[in-house]
């Protein structure tokens, strides 16, 4: 009994032994790449803004140092839609500034990744092919996320009349709440899901328990495969 017992807690002291170290070496690694990450979603994200909204042309992105927030990514928007000034005379293009921290990128895939790496009976080969899987998945999920935050903050000051408004707002404050780390979740089960699916074994009548598993984790058939 008390085997049995030992066993699970042996694997979830393992997997949290292992998370923990694969989210350190992660969050390194975006805190000293993660510019080159940042880079490469932001036109992606300036393309979407100017789709769904074809008012609002993106005139310039980027990043910049600030001294409260650190890295922050920034979109100058110019509104090409009447908005009443003080004294309710309709203006047209309007320029807003509008920025937001960088970091916000980083929690889908710091989570993902480390999950990925530490998640138990994955080969390496298995780890290095979802993470592959994950990635479209994960700027899939940012392609949601920040152009519907800076969406909103572009019309914070028009009514929110429409069902798409209300969407999108119901939205922004889902991914403010916790969203984009319950995404990063769906992400990995997802990603696990499919790994799964793909490495069903193909048991054959001369496969013993001491055999080599037929899904090539290296470990004994009665070890792995044989009473999933």
């Amino acid at each position: 009994m008390n085997e049995e017992i030992k066993k699970p807690m042996t694997g979830i002291r393992g997997f949290i032994i292992r998370f923990i170290s694969a989210f350190l070496l992660v969050s390194a690694l975006f805190y000293l790449f993660g510019s080159v990450y940042t880079r490469i979603l932001l036109p992606i994200f300036a393309f979407e803004i100017e789709l769904v909204h074809p008012e609002y042309e993106i005139l310039s992105y980027g990043m910049e140092e600030t001294q409260t927030e650190g890295n922050s990514i920034y979109y100058i928007v110019k509104i090409n839609r009447a908005i009443a000034d003080k004294i309710g005379i309709p203006q047209y293009g309007k320029q807003v500034k509008l920025n937001t921290v960088a970091s916000a990128l980083y929690i889908q895939p710091i989570i993902i990744f480390s999950l990925l790496l530490a998640w138990p009976a994955l080969s390496f080969r298995e780890r290095g092919w979802g993470l592959l899987t994950a990635v479209p998945l994960m700027i899939a999920a940012a392609s949601i996320d920040i152009p519907v935050f800076f969406i909103c903050r572009i019309e914070k000051g028009f009514p929110v009349g429409s069902l798409s408004g209300q969407i999108r707002l119901m939205m922004d404050n889902f991914f403010s709440n916790g969203g984009r780390q319950f995404l990063a979740l769906l992400v990995v089960l997802v990603t696990v899901g499919l790994i799964q699916m793909m490495k069903t074994p193909r048991v054959s009548p001369d496969t013993g328990p001491n055999n080599p598993c037929p899904c090539g984790s290296g470990k004994k058939y009665k070890h792995c495969c044989m009473n999933g």
